[in-house]
């Protein structure tokens, strides 16, 4: 079982890749956040993998948000693992996830990956050059196997590069609440009113 959030495709990709290799099943966070029970079970030994983009060094809103709501049955023996896709750095995020999912469930990760993409926070990030965009993509290939390879082998410790370390994690929240500020937004007259923007923020 793959559990992602994706709100550009990046961690969707990533997810689906793996679950293709691992013959698991993707499910998209927000689909599972829709009961308000927000549970899940789980076959004894079966791997359960999270998947989420990395957002002003920590985690989205929603997988804090999730991973303190979400309860599991038959977690016996289970292998839990954690991959944060990013721009820059995963900063702080899976000691972030770790922390939370474990605070609310008592269930720590085995594993945490990461995954080098293009940052997509277009105020800063420039994604017009498609060829700097597609050597990206291109160079995450061989990160994505690799995971899988240590997936397969049910690998135990912590592969994230370029992680930040933990004292900088306080300074992950303010910093988020401000790039959230829908102040940073305007909309024009191309807008359509599809409200996809809303949906994924």
């Amino acid at each position: 079982m793959i559990l992602y959030f994706s709100a550009t495709g990046n961690s969707k990709y990533v997810a689906e890749r793996i679950a293709k290799a691992t013959n698991d099943e993707c499910i998209f966070i927000l689909d599972i956040m829709k009961d308000e029970k927000c549970f899940l079970s789980i076959k004894e030994n079966e791997n359960v993998g999270i998947v989420s983009p990395t957002y002003a060094w920590g985690c989205p809103s929603v997988i804090i948000d999730f991973l303190n709501k979400v309860s599991f049955s038959g977690k016996k023996k289970s292998y839990f693992y954690y991959i944060a896709t990013y721009g820059t750095t995963p900063g702080n995020n899976g000691y972030l996830a770790d922390k939370n999912l474990s605070q609310n469930t008592g269930i720590k990760f085995y594993a945490f990956f990461s995954v080098k993409m293009p940052d997509t926070w277009t105020p800063i990030f420039d994604l017009s050059n498609k060829e700097t965009v597609t050597v990206i993509n291109k160079n995450a290939e061989p990160q994505i196997d690799e995971i899988i390879q240590k997936i397969q082998q049910k690998s135990s410790g912590n592969f994230m590069r370029n992680k930040l370390p933990k004292f900088v994690a306080p300074s992950y929240k303010p910093y988020y609440e401000n790039m959230r500020k829908t102040k940073h937004f305007t909309v024009d007259d191309s807008c359509i009113g599809c409200r996809l923007c809303e949906k994924m923020g």
